[in-house]
């Protein structure tokens, strides 16, 4: 569980691997290569932070599965990017002033 936290300026903010389970709310993300990394199997369940000017706000790889609701993701190159075959449920979230909001491995 990671709440309430101020994370920035690192190469990867947060990153979940490997058949980690996490939950990821009310935190400050920014200014990262990648505000939230999910890869492998890992579970996560993002929500409620504000996710601000990464190169990719949230990058869901291989088979994770990521949850991603009420979030302010912005100002960053890539809002979301997908890549392998991640299961993503998106709702709710805020985007703005992002080069582009959702992308998937085809597109980057």
């Amino acid at each position: 569980i990671m709440r309430r936290c101020i994370i920035t300026r690192n190469t990867e903010n947060i990153m979940c691997s490997g058949t980690a389970t996490v939950d990821v709310k009310n935190n400050l993300i920014s200014k990262g290569n990648t505000g939230i990394m999910c890869a492998v199997e890992s579970k996560a369940g993002i929500s409620h932070n504000t996710i601000l000017a990464n190169a990719r706000g949230i990058w869901c790889l291989d088979r994770s599965e990521v949850n991603i609701s009420s979030n302010k993701i912005s100002e960053n190159q890539i809002g979301i990017a997908l890549d392998g075959k991640p299961r993503v449920f998106i709702v709710d979230n805020k985007f703005a002033r992002n080069t582009k909001k959702v992308v998937k491995e085809n597109e980057m």
